[in-house]
């Protein structure tokens, strides 16, 4: 990972305050420190911008309280709204910049999404697909969300892809095996 640019973006919801922002580029390194990544700006997006964000995206969705499959629904589908644009090189941007923006890809989008999820108490995980190009070599193409079920103590692991238009649930590795199997490449 190369630190790109390192600077400071003003908060969506309060005005003067202000967060760090680093934009960085992955090449030829290990999938596990791009979910690192990912995670770490999951973490630190959790705010109460977000959380106001999400309760708002809930209520207006009209999904009860508390109801991790609803509020998880209804927060997927705002962010499937939002328009897929790619970036290159590849950047991961914080939740709030992805609003702000008003677009993102596979990484901004999931940022997103587990950023708001979280922030309501939903527990997420950020998750890479990709193929083997070697013993030591791996290339990255996606990145996807699975959502904890039941919130307070997950025993399954909901999938969530965020930029297609498809249903809570519908699994994106199984996709890509079915693509595989069939002798398409990815």
């Amino acid at each position: 990972m190369r630190v790109l640019e390192q600077l400071e973006i003003e908060s969506l919801v309060y005005p003067g305050q202000r967060y760090p922002y680093r934009i960085v580029e992955f090449s030829d390194f290990d999938p596990r420190d791009k979910l690192r990544a990912l995670r770490e700006l999951i973490t630190f997006g959790c705010n109460p911008a977000m959380q106001e964000l999400a309760s708002t995206i809930c209520n207006n969705a009209g999904a009860p309280p508390k109801d991790t499959r609803a509020e998880a629904a209804a927060l997927l589908a705002f962010v499937q709204a939002i328009p897929y644009r790619s970036k290159s090189p590849e950047t991961f941007r914080t939740a709030d910049y992805t609003v702000r923006a008003g677009y993102g890809d596979c990484p901004q989008k999931t940022v997103l999404f587990c950023t708001l999820c979280e922030s309501i108490g939903i527990p997420t995980e950020a998750f890479a697909l990709g193929k083997r190009q070697g013993l030591f070599t791996f290339d990255w193409f996606h990145a996807y969300a699975k959502v904890g079920y039941p919130a307070r103590a997950p025993v399954q692991w909901i999938p969530a892809e965020t930029t297609l238009n498809v249903p809570l649930g519908w699994d994106p590795e199984q996709w890509a095996q079915r693509v595989a199997n069939a002798g398409h490449v990815l």
